[in-house]
């Protein structure tokens, strides 16, 4: 009988280097390969990582970040939800889906943020609204390195998940700095 995960959230600069390397190396393999973000070179560092293990090894993660964005040209504060990611020989038990979970609870429970924020493919997007995620189809800006850039609407788009508030307001989503 297989253990139970052991789910934690744990302040990003406490995470081992070794954790650090191998979680990367998966994000470069799956979410940064993905045609929609290879021209992000300049990524918000996550504030907290949600780590779901199975005897002490890594099964899924789910990074947030504790931003205020510009929407509309209004500061909005949001948990930024990103690098949700399952490792492959986990895949197909709702890890992921727990990974975020566990993100969402923390923003509303501990950081008091009014909305999560995450940005999607449009070949992920079922996939989250079925966790209770709604699309917000705005131009996405955020910046650079070498200056301003933008999503392509045509592969990336913004979904919110209401956590205390109720109404998005109107308007172009600014990251106010690089994206998640």
């Amino acid at each position: 009988m297989e253990t139970l995960p052991d789910v934690q959230i744990v302040a990003s600069h406490t995470l081992p280097q070794d954790l650090i390397e191998e979680l990367d190396h998966w994000y470069d393999r799956t979410l940064l390969a993905d045609p929609a973000y290879v021209h992000v070179k300049d990524w918000a560092l996550a504030d907290w990582i949600v780590l779901i293990r199975f005897d002490g090894q890594w099964a899924s993660v789910a990074e947030i970040m504790d931003q205020v964005i510009r929407v509309g040209g209004q500061p909005q504060r949001v948990a930024g939800i990103s690098g949700v990611m399952t490792h492959p020989d986990r895949r197909g038990q709702g890890l992921a889906a727990q990974a975020v979970k566990a993100a969402l609870d923390h923003a509303r429970d501990e950081l008091n943020a009014p909305f999560g924020l995450l940005t999607s493919t449009h070949k992920l997007m079922p996939y989250y609204r079925n966790l209770g995620w709604t699309e917000v189809p705005v131009r996405l800006t955020f910046t650079q390195s070498d200056g301003p850039s933008r999503y392509d609407p045509a592969l990336v788009t913004s979904m919110i998940y209401p956590l205390s508030a109720q109404v998005w307001p109107n308007g172009d989503i600014d990251f106010n700095g690089p994206p998640w």
